[in-house]
């Protein structure tokens, strides 16, 4: 206890105000980084689901875009709401259209990862 008072006195005020700054940060992350692993697993499940379609837990893959499109647009997330847009349409054409197509380069993940906030 001794130690931790003669460290006190010897920091500034500016100095403790940092540290205070960033033991708050440190908490903060914690607490939304529960937030940050519920939203990139859906984000994995289109990223394997674009790669291979015919996983069994891909059959309801484009229901479950919508209704996280749904959500974002509910929140008038409008950027994320229109990249998941995207990411059921390229899904979509692998699934229901003609193989040639489906071999384009899939470009809407980039874009859900970033207009999500992820």
């Amino acid at each position: 206890m001794g130690l931790i008072k003669k460290i006190l006195s010897n920091t500034s005020k500016k100095q403790l105000f940092i540290l205070n700054i960033i033991v708050i940060c440190g908490f903060f992350e914690v607490v939304l980084s529960d937030t940050y692993s519920k939203n990139y697993s859906y984000i994995k499940k289109i990223v394997d689901c674009s790669g291979n379609i015919q996983l069994k837990k891909c059959q309801n893959i484009i229901s479950y875009i919508q209704s996280i499109q749904l959500r974002e647009y509910g929140k008038g997330n409008y950027r994320c709401q229109t990249s998941l847009l995207g990411a059921q349409t390229e899904l979509i054409k692998k699934i229901y259209f003609d193989e040639r197509e489906s071999n384009l380069k899939n470009i809407s993940i980039p874009f859900v990862i970033k207009n999500c906030k992820l």
